[in-house]
């Protein structure tokens, strides 16, 4: 594929995250297991459970090896 993409023969598609139709998880569904993780109070295995999808799944979203592109939200806080 890689000569067809350099050549101009196919075009690069971005099939990553929500451009995959395969994709099991939404962009609101990313960044709510990225809120659950950084609290720590839920393993990535209850985690997984939750949202049906592997730990591994979980842990690549942790550690940015999937769905990079998707921050979380800045929490507002009360003073």
């Amino acid at each position: 594929m890689s000569h067809a993409h350099s050549n101009g023969l196919r075009p690069k598609i971005n099939t990553q995250g929500k451009n995959n139709g395969f994709s099991k998880l939404t962009e609101a569904q990313v960044r709510q297991i990225k809120k659950l993780l950084a609290q720590g109070s839920l393993t990535q295995k209850t985690i997984s459970s939750q949202f049906n999808v592997s730990r591994e799944t979980i842990s690549s979203i942790k550690n940015g090896r999937r769905w990079q592109d998707v921050m979380t939200l800045p929490t507002k806080t009360v003073a």
